[in-house]
């Protein structure tokens, strides 16, 4: 009787240490899953401040773009208005010249 209870005794214990060995296996895994969780944190965490500063450098281009589309527009206006200013100084230069030329060859 003695020998059956030492054998089931020895059983129990040799299932408790393989129990423990495995607690011990899952554990380790728990802590690897968790240090790779919290480094995949991380870089999600870096990830979102990368976007967002993009996203900010993003809206200044933008806005820079629109900024020198209008400077753009407000040029071409004047250069627009210059050269018409040129035709019609042109056109009085154009019409002076011949008046003074029409003059000239009444006193020729």
């Amino acid at each position: 009787v003695k020998d059956v209870l030492l054998e089931d005794l020895a059983a129990q214990l040799a299932a408790a240490r393989t129990a423990a060995s495995a607690a011990e296996e899952r554990s380790r895994g728990l802590q690897s899953a968790r240090a790779e969780a919290s480094a995949g944190a991380d870089e999600l965490a870096t990830a979102r401040e990368t976007v967002t500063a993009q996203e900010t450098a993003l809206r200044r281009l933008e806005e820079a773009l629109e900024s020198e589309v209008e400077a753009r527009r407000a040029a071409e206006r004047e250069a627009s208005e210059a050269r018409e200013g040129v035709a019609k100084r042109d056109g009085m230069l154009s019409f002076v010249s011949k008046e003074v030329e029409s003059v000239k060859s009444l006193f020729a």
